[in-house]
């Protein structure tokens, strides 16, 4: 029996609903979860010409998590030391966030992992949109998904001051967009979109991240994408190849 796309469309919604309030159970239950900073993290920050708030006495490297980041003081920050990152684009969107959820100081961390839990929750409703089979199956495919991106190595950088949780966020909605190149054409840009999206911050959130550009390429070169009606039905190519698709 067919199944009807409100069914489907309502799954996915509850999907990305739950892996957000799991995400957010998560990072902030019983206490906040972040990371400490090695550094590199200052580097970043200074690209939007904040430093994080130590309390005196408190160690502010390696040992400690600190969310608070305020104006930087006047040659607080050097910017030879900055480097471009798509991990800056985040932390853009979550300052106004961070005044609007009551936290103290220009960013807080805190609203940066309010963000994750928003982000990772489209990411989720996007990827169980294109899931088949019965709903224990697809409960089961999106849980095994859950795992993977609830573990610490993944979901504790959510409030961190790294680049790292940027490229981890852009390859989930990489996936998700992955995962509906095979369906209509509707479902293909769509997804091509999502897809595109996610690569493209997964691959600047580092600089060693580069290398990830290799199979993202490889996945857009076998894409087959309608490029419209005016096209007189003629397939184009997501990119170009070498040899005729």
């Amino acid at each position: 029996m067919p199944e009807s796309p409100g069914f489907t469309r309502l799954f996915a919604l509850c999907t990305g609903a739950a892996a957000g309030v799991l995400m957010a159970v998560r990072l902030f239950v019983p206490s906040s979860v972040g990371m400490a900073d090695n550094g590199d993290g200052f580097r970043r920050m200074c690209s939007l010409d904040i430093v994080t708030r130590v309390p005196p006495g408190v160690e502010q490297w390696l040992a400690y998590a600190h969310f608070t980041y305020v104006r930087a003081p006047q040659d607080g920050c050097d910017p030879a030391q900055v480097y471009p990152s798509s991990g800056t684009w985040p932390l853009r969107a979550a300052e106004p966030l961070s005044g609007l959820l009551g936290f103290p100081g220009v960013l807080d961390l805190r609203a940066l992992a309010v963000l994750f839990c928003l982000l990772v929750a489209g990411a989720f409703a996007v990827f169980a949109a294109a899931l088949g089979g019965g709903v224990v199956r697809r409960v089961l495919v999106c849980a095994a998904l859950f795992v993977v991106v609830g573990d610490s190595t993944f979901a504790g950088y959510a409030a961190s001051p790294y680049g790292e949780a940027a490229g981890l966020t852009g390859m989930v909605w990489a996936l998700a967009g992955a995962v509906h190149l095979g369906g209509t054409p509707t479902a293909r840009l769509l997804g091509l979109a999502a897809f595109t999206a996610g690569a493209v911050v997964a691959v600047a959130s580092k600089t060693r991240s580069a290398t990830m550009a290799v199979p993202f390429v490889i996945v857009l070169c076998l894409t087959r994408v309608p490029v419209g009606r005016w096209a007189a039905g003629w397939r184009g190519r997501a990119a170009r190849c070498w040899r005729p698709c």
